[in-house]
């Protein structure tokens, strides 16, 4: 990156001046590049991952899409620096604003009332920034995303508006960095491997990236594993983002799928940032008898995990100690995995692996945290045992937790340190310690009540924010919005001139948002559908008629067999068709095809479909939210009909949804009440009338 002691070279004669890394606070016009006032046509009120375009925004088209090379980089006059964050406040940063006569009054204005919303966010929302400065992108990072439209009382598109003009003062100010919508321009060395990019959801996935490694003169060659850390402080530090970490991720992600597929790409590992990954000490260096045990203890069918104990009331755990003292003839056979109508056990899907192998992973860091020498975990059951050990591993974990709270500027009480990665992990050490260690039930008791400690209080039902963001996509235009834009998505995807690739992701998106109207199912089913095994058809010239999931691949073990209309079934045949040739590899069988044989990455397609989704209908969404929107659209139109919406779920009992949807369907019960009110009233008026008409009548004779 420049220091801010160089100085900026003259431009020359009939070239346009551009933007500075920090630009200049200074009234006079000539001494640092122009920037438009803002940009209020992001996409999103984080800085935008759209393809670069070369400045100024009058170039030709054609140049604008393809010129990614970085001229001369302008830099500063050797007196003028970027001021330190702390030294900001609202006022001060309005009377810069003022000397911007570059910018037109109509263009200052925007940023002024940017700065004036900040300001009072930044006033209600103090408790939120730990030690960092006010006016800094990593405070206000903390304080726009958490807070945000709500505490405004901005709808999404004014607030997008009031984030990009923030994000425009602060570049000239040169408290961030010059990563903008459109103005990512990249070294030659970056250029060059942008250009080799396959598509444009690798270069949105890689942009920000490169233009970070560019800025800070980092080439290919000075790649090491650390520079995907760095990046995700400077993300964090240095531009305002709604989720840095998860940008981080997805250019770690995206780096590995091109590592392995692109010829020439440099080959350094970038693992992908969050807790895994950061902490957690690698199996290999464990004794090998340790491995083996792990390795046998995941082979092996999984005991049912016990009743969770309610959080706060460790005392119960005493009740479920008798209710499982039956499974202790069973823990015998747990070393051959041999299933019994006793030992409650079945065998471990593929993601639960995962998880308890991760979970092993961080209980042995922690242990060797608490000064357990790392040679001698010698077997899998010195995690359970003596209690000392797990009563340390869940310890650390929640002294992490409470450090995230800390840093995230969160407030809580000690009550309030749990989780449920702290009940996992918990969950695992019990296992452990009652089929690997043999604990005796009295020590089994004392472990249930450590992580009744550690666990979340079990409220059954839906949360608060899930309920509101449900009300929202309730309410018109975006309830409409939704159940028309699989349709809406597929006319786009037929709009002359665009991209193919686009419209080809506009069909795929539309198509996945069409299967979870009519069939809520989970992501990972969903991500999960091949053409052959699960669309199922008649015939084989026919439509898609059912679609079929055996019952191993759900979560509940139950078989989801459901029928697809005409309609729905036209949506789909346009995308696999016309649109999913583009995206997917010969040989690749899946609905929607990811890289080389599998279907998209999970995260990455959860993340771009609510995105894409929320930015259509103008409320926030989630791919998981619409299994909730299908049940409840469904009993408000038919109160109390829990059977059938547990059928629409999957779930085994009508009990579980009624307990979990209990409530959401009250207001149109009452509406369904209410309307039957009325509709009887109508039906019975004419008696009602001649009756009252009559007894009037006797009173007034039986009074003469």
């Amino acid at each position: 990156m420049p220091t801010p002691s160089r100085i900026i070279p003259a431009a020359p004669p009939g070239d346009q001046p551009e933007l500075p890394l920090f630009a200049v606070n200074t009234s006079d016009p000539g001494e640092f590049a122009v920037l438009p006032g803002s940009h209020f046509g992001e996409f999103v009120g984080e800085p935008s991952d759209a393809t670069p375009v070369d400045f100024p925004p009058a170039a030709p088209k054609q140049r604008r899409k393809r010129d990614l090379s970085l001229r001369a980089e302008p830099v500063l006059l050797a007196s003028l620096t970027p001021p330190d964050p702390a030294s900001l406040t609202a006022a001060s940063i309005r009377e810069t604003i003022e000397t911007w006569t570059d910018l037109k009054p109509s263009q200052r204005r925007p940023l002024l009332t940017a700065v004036n919303h900040a300001a009072g966010l930044l006033a209600a929302s103090r408790h939120l920034l730990g030690d960092c400065a006010p006016w800094s992108c990593a405070g206000l990072n903390r304080v726009l995303w958490r807070s945000g439209e709500p505490a405004l009382g901005l709808k999404a598109d004014p607030f997008r508006n009031m984030v990009s003009g923030l994000r425009t003062v602060l570049i000239r100010l040169g408290t961030h960095a010059d990563s903008r919508y459109g103005e990512n321009r990249l070294s030659p060395a970056w250029g060059a491997l942008y250009d080799a990019l396959p598509t444009s959801d690798r270069r949105k996935g890689l942009i920000r990236f490169f233009r970070y490694l560019t800025l800070e003169g980092v080439t290919p060659e000075m790649i090491t594993a650390e520079s995907i850390n760095e990046f995700n402080a400077w993300c964090h530090a240095k531009i305002l983002h709604k989720d840095p970490i998860g940008l981080s991720r997805r250019s770690a992600s995206n780096w590995e799928d091109m590592r392995k597929t692109v010829p020439g790409w440099p080959q350094v590992e970038l693992r992908r940032q969050g807790v895994r990954d950061q902490y957690a000490l690698p199996f290999d260096i464990f004794p090998a008898n340790f491995n083996a045990d792990v390795e046998r203890f995941l082979r092996n069918p999984a005991p049912m995990s016990e009743t969770p104990v309610k959080a706060g009331n460790p005392y119960t755990s005493l009740a479920l100690a008798k209710k499982q003292a039956s499974e202790d003839e069973a823990a015998a056979e747990s070393a051959t995995g041999r299933k019994t109508p006793r030992s409650g056990r079945r065998a471990r899907t593929k993601r639960t692996i995962e998880t308890r192998r991760w979970q092993i992973q961080v209980s042995m860091t922690a242990l060797v945290a608490s000064g357990i020498p790392i040679e001698k975990v010698s077997s899998l059951s010195m995690l359970a045992t003596p209690l000392e050990h797990p009563i340390a591993i869940l310890d650390f974990h929640r002294e992490r937790l409470l450090k995230r709270k800390l840093e995230n500027g969160e407030e809580f009480t000690e009550s309030e340190l749990r989780s449920s990665t702290l009940k996992g992990i918990g969950e695992l050490l019990r296992q452990i310690g009652k089929f690997e260690a043999g604990l005796s039930e009295g020590e089994l008791d004392d472990l249930r009540e450590y992580i009744a400690m550690v666990t979340p209080n079990e409220e059954f039902g839906m949360s608060e924010k899930n309920r509101i963001r449900l009300t929202a996509l309730f309410e018109d235009p975006a309830y409409s919005m939704l159940l028309g834009l699989p349709a809406h998505w597929m006319k786009l995807a037929q709009e002359p001139g665009r991209d193919p690739y686009e419209a080809a992701r506009l069909a795929m998106y539309g198509a996945a948002v069409e299967i979870l109207l009519f069939l809520p199912l989970r992501r990972m089913n969903l991500l999960q559908l091949k053409l052959d095994s699960n669309l199922r058809r008649p015939s084989p010239n026919a439509f898609i008629s059912e679609i079929y999931i055996p019952a191993h691949m759900v979560k509940n073990r139950a078989t989801i067999r459901w029928p697809v209309e005409v309609a729905s079934a036209r949506v789909l045949e346009t995308y696999i068709s016309k649109y999913r040739p583009l995206l997917a590899k010969a040989g690749n069988d899946f609905l929607f095809p990811g890289i080389g044989d599998s279907h998209r990455d999970d995260a990455e397609f959860g993340d771009q479909l609510s995105k894409r989704v929320a930015h259509e209908i103008g409320v926030e969404f989630n791919c998981h939210l619409v299994r909730h929107f299908a049940v409840v659209r469904y009993l408000r139109k038919n109160p109390g009909a829990y059977e059938i919406a547990a059928n629409i779920l999957g779930h085994k009992s009508p009990q579980t949804t009624q307990k979990f949807y209990c409530g959401l369907e009250i207001d149109a019960a009452a509406r369904h009440s209410n309307a039957l009110l009325f509709e009887e009233r109508r039906a019975t008026k004419q008696i009602a009338v001649g009756a009252y008409h009559q007894r009037h009548r006797v009173r007034r004779k039986g009074g003469k």
